[in-house]
């Protein structure tokens, strides 16, 4: 449960490439009351920016509106790139569509190597039937 009450599901993995470790994160929130912000969008701001204030973020490049999942048509989306201090990149993208956001990043340090495959993660969630 988050501080509203919201059910969070969440999922890591790590994969090392040349000595480097890069972790793939995904939370899934069931929201208990998702009128509570009329805005989708900006449901999903506050609960990045929620994230980034646990993960310590020093800069980023601020949230662009995406479109574009193959299912969940009707889902919202935000992207952003952000780093810490310690020189810790994150690509974000954060989902919505109903009662259920979806907030997935991938993180190591320095620049995020292409063959990652992190465009195929960010924009490879799909929504359930029903949640």
């Amino acid at each position: 449960m988050d501080v509203d009450s919201n059910k969070v599901f969440t999922a890591r993995a790590e994969t090392i490439i040349n000595k480097e470790t890069y972790v793939y994160s995904v939370q899934v929130i069931q929201l208990r009351n998702p009128d509570a912000v009329e805005d989708d969008y900006d449901q999903l701001t506050q609960y990045l920016d929620y994230i980034k204030s646990t993960l310590n973020i020093a800069d980023e490049e601020g949230y662009k509106k995406v479109n574009g999942l193959t299912r969940g048509k009707l889902a919202k989306a935000i992207s952003d790139s952000w780093s810490d201090h310690t020189g810790i990149e994150f690509k974000v993208m954060g989902w919505i569509q109903g009662r259920t956001m979806a907030v997935l990043y991938v993180m190591g340090q320095g620049p995020l190597p292409a063959k990652l495959g992190i465009n195929n993660f960010l924009n490879g969630f799909q929504f359930p039937a029903a949640f």
